[in-house]
């Protein structure tokens, strides 16, 4: 990744400021749809920021604006905002395993790997072959509904609930129960073990082969229990 040094930081920090004021004619003819404009760029970032909030970010208003000076002011802060995030040296952060994550939402570590794959959950690092993902907690899911988090939000609202329940972490007895459980519902839905079935078909479907790969990463895990 290129690292910026404080010269080029304040050179992109200067741009970001002077841009607004060298639009100012066309906003003044054009405000509808630079706020347009703008709204878009705002949404974006909020979706795929790695920060959940931003103090840049809650200081804009645009559905406020009263004047261009008010328009050009709004893009002032998001643009500077935006080169903030650009310049940054890659932020250090918690990460989390696969089987953390499927805590925090209450599914299955495969349900957790479908979504990694499917780029339901973004910034991602996806780990040796049959090794768990190592998910930063600055990582984004992206609901169906198109409804976004950061895995550091999701952890957290996860703590707050098992708090309030006072329910303690997986033990793991508890762990492997999960992945037996994982297992079986896999050998009920092809009728029979892995080495059997999937590891015999010469064509798999693209359904499959999803299903082999979760199928073979649970079976490898189930090692580290000594089963």
């Amino acid at each position: 990744m290129y690292m910026f040094n404080p010269i080029e930081v304040d050179a992109a920090l200067s741009e970001a400021k002077i841009i607004p004021d060298l639009l100012g004619s066309h906003m003044q003819q054009e405000s509808n749809h630079t706020r347009i404009f703008l709204s878009a760029l705002c949404h974006y970032v909020e979706k795929t920021s790695p920060y959940s909030k931003d103090e840049v970010l809650e200081n804009l208003n645009i559905s406020n604006i009263e004047s261009p000076s008010d328009l050009s002011e709004q893009m002032r802060l998001l643009f500077v905002h935006m080169v903030k995030v650009g310049v940054e040296d890659e932020p250090s952060s918690k990460t989390y395993t696969t089987g953390d994550v499927s805590r925090f939402f209450g599914v299955t570590v495969a349900t957790v790997n479908n979504w990694i794959n499917d780029n339901r959950i973004t910034g991602v690092e996806k780990g040796v072959r049959f090794k768990q993902a190592r998910i930063p907690e600055t990582s984004i899911y992206k609901s169906v509904a198109g409804d976004v988090m950061t895995i550091r939000e999701a952890a957290q609202l996860y703590e707050i609930e098992k708090s309030q329940i006072s329910m303690g972490p997986l033990t793991p007895c508890e762990e492997l129960q999960e992945i037996l459980k994982e297992i079986i519902f896999f050998e009920r839905k092809y009728g029979g073990e892995y080495k059997t079935t999937l590891a015999i078909k010469e064509v798999l479907t693209p359904i499959e082969i999803r299903d082999a790969s979760e199928w073979k990463q649970l079976l490898h895990e189930i090692k580290d229990y000594h089963v």
